[in-house]
């Protein structure tokens, strides 16, 4: 179970029959959950549940496992933050040395690798004018 998904096997033990409906599976009369077993070394599903449907003779078996992307949107939401303030703290930094005008380079700064906004920043307060940054920045 992945670490931000500790209510996963608490939900399919007490709630497999809603999760399934929420995969596609309709109609489930009767179901059961088990302990998950192993079935790939080094890894266990979050959970196992048996449906019984009449007219059967063995019930169908379902592993499910409980994805997590808590840890992705973080990550992301984290790096985007980042992004706007090196890209604000280099827009400072143009805008105080050569003024208002150099604000028109939003738009162009935004189109830029996040790996190339530290070395844009040194070369925006270094560089002699706008012009020769503007240079700097398309090539």
């Amino acid at each position: 179970m992945q670490e931000h998904d500790k209510c996963s096997k608490y939900s399919i033990q007490h709630h497999g029959n809603c999760i399934l409906r929420l995969a596609g599976v309709h109609d489930i009369p009767a179901w059961t959950p088990f302990q998950a077993e192993l079935v790939v070394v080094r890894r266990f599903p979050d959970g196992v549940l048996e449906v019984r449907c009449p007219g059967q003779i063995w019930p169908d078996i379902f592993i499910i496992e409980v994805a997590s992307i808590y840890q992705e949107i973080v990550e992301e939401a984290e790096r985007k933050g980042a992004i706007e303030t090196r890209l604000q703290d280099l827009l400072d930094v143009l805008v105080s040395r050569f003024g208002a005008v150099a604000q028109d380079l939003e738009v162009e700064l935004r189109a830029v690798e996040f790996d190339r906004l530290d070395d844009l920043g040194l070369i925006a307060a270094r560089c002699r004018n706008l012009a020769s940054f503007r240079k700097r920045l398309f090539s």
